[in-house]
């Protein structure tokens, strides 16, 4: 007669049939995984693989956002991405994690080289396959911040609606029937200052008060400025993304946009935060950002540039001037904040 094992026993033998069952599964723990002195990239991959998910902060629309996303995710199913998109309130919640030490984004997708100028040190060598071929001059700071995007912005967005025979130049904007119908930023921070100055380099002195004649609507930021234009509230407008304008267009909306033979053009970079709870995740997703495949998931469609030649559907940026944070330190901006409030009398 066989007897039955007392209930302590069978539960003992049941934790155990587990423990082996997850262990026939292929479950690891962190004592099998290579250790942090281990900087091969397959140790990357795998601690990435542990870590499971890589957080992004980004200032790019879903219609970019998106393709890379799904493209990182098929060549690394194992690690998912939470993409949290912002605007320019994503560097007070960045600033706020680095001060308080605290996790949040892994990786921080910004149009503001200033901002990774001044956080340099808070910033992780993404030390990777890609970052390693990656063009020197692509970098705002070698090793941890690269030129991730060219973003033609300096263009002419218009409401077709308003405006059927639409426009091709930058003097077209100061016709008298964009009376009214302007929209402007009025934030004057070094993207703005930038583009300012390169509207009056190429159109001269007199453009930007002829601008203040057509009585202008001020906007905080690009997004709601283009909306407006999509929405009939303003007519024209002079910077935007071609991601925002499809993405609209993509809803029906009335509106097309223009790149004149000058234009310029705003710099999305990515770097790995040092506050990152998944630091191994977010060099795999900087690196896969930086590849060829990663480049082409993000500016294809004529979203960007790429500091990558040959890359598939990405725009050409020849007779583009692109934004130099280098040339305009406070100072300058300083300076474009009291001509911008001069000239258009904010």
């Amino acid at each position: 007669m066989t007897s039955t094992p007392p209930r302590s026993w069978r539960l003992v033998l049941l934790a155990g049939t587990v423990v082996a069952a997850l262990a026939a599964c292929g479950g690891s723990d962190d004592s099998e995984l290579p250790p942090e002195t281990d900087q091969s990239w397959a140790a990357v991959e795998d601690r990435a693989e542990a870590e499971g998910t890589v957080v992004v902060y980004s200032v790019a629309v879903p219609a970019q956002n998106d393709p890379l996303v799904e493209a990182f995710q098929a060549k690394y199913p194992g690690v998912q991405v939470e993409m949290v998109r912002g605007a320019s309130e994503l560097t007070g919640r960045v600033d706020q994690e680095i001060a308080s030490g605290t996790a949040g984004a892994d990786v921080f997708l910004y149009a503001g080289q200033q901002w990774y100028l001044d956080n340099a040190e808070h910033l992780v060598e993404v030390d990777s396959p890609a970052s390693e071929v990656w063009p020197e001059d692509g970098w705002a700071i070698p090793g941890t911040a690269p030129e991730v995007s060219l973003v033609p912005a300096g263009f002419i967005t218009w409401n077709t609606d308003l405006f059927p025979d639409g426009f091709e130049d930058w003097d077209d904007v100061t016709d008298p029937d964009v009376q009214g119908k302007l929209g402007m930023r009025d934030t004057i921070e070094i993207v703005t200052a930038s583009h300012l100055q390169f509207l009056e380099d190429v159109n001269g002195e007199d453009y930007l008060p002829a601008l203040a004649d057509q009585d202008p609507r001020f906007y905080s930021s690009v997004v709601p400025m283009t909306q407006a234009v999509a929405s009939g509230e303003i007519g024209v407008s002079l910077i935007s993304t071609a991601a925002i304008v499809k993405e609209l267009q993509g809803t029906g909306a009335p509106i097309e946009y223009t790149i004149p033979d000058e234009s310029w053009s705003s710099v999305y970079l990515a770097s790995v935060l040092e506050t990152a709870a998944n630091t191994n995740a977010a060099r795999l997703f900087v690196d896969f950002l930086m590849s060829e495949e990663g480049q082409a998931a993000f500016n294809g469609n004529d979203f960007g540039g790429s500091h990558l030649d040959g890359v598939d559907g990405t725009v050409d940026t020849e007779g583009m001037t692109a934004l130099d944070a280098e040339s305009f330190g406070p100072d300058r901006v300083a300076e474009w904040v009291t001509k911008f409030e001069e000239i258009f009398d904010r």
